[in-house]
């Protein structure tokens, strides 16, 4: 079976012809999308005085041709079902012994083996499999007529079904990648299914599914779609959205209980063209989302989306508790987020407050506690890169950070200055009082030679003392 449809049994239509006592009811196809294959339902209801409520139910006729702007075709029908719906009492399902389309693929006559008892208020559902949709999208009527086994006949009646375009937009948005990452798309899905979220290939085929959502019962209007990523797209790229039918189940229950399968489920098309559509997703340039109690690396990009729409924020200080100076101001984007440079704030504790309410700070948790201690972050001091430096040629490389210094041999010395150089002849020296060199502690190179021409007077002035008095003798 290549498709199926949804039966829907609504407000009742206009009956016509003078025999007609039957009621007619809204059928459906499914998928309704125009030049699909489908299953196509059609309902009627038994009325006390029917011919059929008398003698039973021989044969039913259902002449899709009724409608002249009919183009489908019943020629490549498969199977047919007929179901008795008695009022408050179930479903029965009558026998089929035969079928028959004529020359037109316009009209289909179902045969029954035996008469099938019907009561006044039952339902009379037929279901066609691989019905062929007219090929416009309209609301067009069928011509039912329901047959006893001597003949008479109730009917026609008209039974009335729509098929409607499928459609779908996804615009270029931001996805961040912190949370359920959701995008929207826009539509109309008329049938019970997904809409799914690919990756493109590298020639604009579908990828692998990044998120999906159902789409719920069958609607003709255009309606938003948000689906979740889950975190699962990292990078800006373009995505493919395509809304699906679900292919498993031959009623509304059994469709609605169904799992989106997008290698079982069957995507929707309008006269053989597939519905799609394509949009870039950019991911927010950032690290980490900012939250209470964490600590940040001094170079991270850190993802604020708590915030109003197009507002103003500053980051503070916090200091025993209490809020301080405010360090850096930020303006959100129209959905509330704003991305913040942790190189700005340099190591300590801060909180966000409101540039229109300095004091009320911007909760970071889910609690209901909102303070500076509360709704805090920490960014830890920025590890510095190490420079390079070419013995013998000159060159100087300077490193700077808070806590780390990179000697010319490049290893890490830690300083106090929070400054370290690395010179050309390959000596490494370090600020502050813990500083060292190859001499011992404090002790220099212009110091030791210092000390030496002392020596060598005072060793100059003991010698010449020494002839002077052996002259004396």
């Amino acid at each position: 079976m290549t498709a199926v449809a949804v039966a829907t049994a609504v407000a009742s239509v206009v009956a016509g012809g003078p025999a007609a006592a039957l009621g007619g009811q809204t059928g459906a196809t499914f998928p309704h999308e125009p030049g699909s294959s489908a299953q196509v339902v059609v309902p009627v209801e038994a009325e006390g005085g029917d011919a059929i409520v008398a003698d039973g139910l021989g044969r039913l006729t259902v002449d899709f041709g009724a409608d002249r702007r009919f183009d489908g075709t019943t020629a490549n029908v498969s199977s047919v079902d007929v179901f008795v719906q008695p009022e408050g009492n179930g479903t029965q399902r009558q026998p089929v012994t035969d079928f028959t389309v004529n020359g037109s693929g316009s009209r289909l006559t179902v045969t029954f083996a035996d008469p099938a008892r019907i009561d006044a208020g039952d339902d009379i559902v037929l279901k066609a499999y691989d019905f062929a949709n007219p090929t416009a999208a309209r609301t067009y009527t069928a011509a039912v007529t329901a047959t006893t086994p001597d003949g008479a006949t109730d009917g026609p009646v008209s039974v009335s079904y729509r098929i409607a375009r499928a459609s779908l937009s996804f615009p270029n948005q931001s996805a961040s990648q912190f949370g359920s990452q959701n995008v929207t798309v826009s539509g109309v899905v008329p049938n019970r299914g997904y809409v799914g979220i690919f990756r493109t290939g590298e020639n604009g085929s579908r990828g692998a599914l990044v998120g999906s959502v159902p789409t719920g019962p069958a609607r003709y209007n255009e309606r938003n779609y948000t689906v979740s990523l889950g975190g699962s797209v990292t990078e800006s790229q373009r995505l493919v959205a395509i809304p699906f039918y679900e292919s498993q189940g031959t009623n509304l229950n059994e469709r609605a209980a169904g799992t989106f399968d997008p290698e079982q489920d069957v995507p929707l098309a309008n006269n053989g063209r597939s519905v799609n559509a394509t949009g870039f997703v950019s991911v927010v340039d950032a690290d980490a989302q900012v939250q209470a109690g964490t600590e940040y690396p001094g170079n991270a990009r850190l993802y604020f989306d708590p915030g109003q729409p197009n507002a103003g924020y500053q980051v503070r200080a916090v200091e025993d508790g209490a809020l301080g100076g405010i360090v850096t101001q930020f303006s959100t984007d129209a959905d509330g987020s704003a991305v913040i440079d942790a190189g700005q704030l340099g190591q300590g504790q801060y909180a966000i407050t409101t540039v229109a309410n300095p004091d009320a700070v911007v909760g970071l948790d889910d609690d209901s506690t909102t303070s500076p201690a509360d709704d805090s972050f920490f960014v830890a001091g920025e590890t510095a890169t190490t420079a390079a430096t070419t013995a013998g040629d000159g060159a100087e490389g300077a490193t700077a950070g808070p806590s780390v210094d990179a000697t010319a041999d490049g290893t890490a010395a830690t300083t106090g200055g929070g400054a370290g150089d690395a010179d050309g002849d390959g000596a490494g020296a370090t600020d502050g009082d813990g500083g060292s060199s190859v001499f011992g502690p404090g002790l220099g190179v212009t110091s030791v030679l210092l000390a030496l021409l002392v020596a060598a007077l005072i060793g100059g002035m003991l010698l010449a003392r020494r002839r002077g008095g052996s002259g004396r003798r």
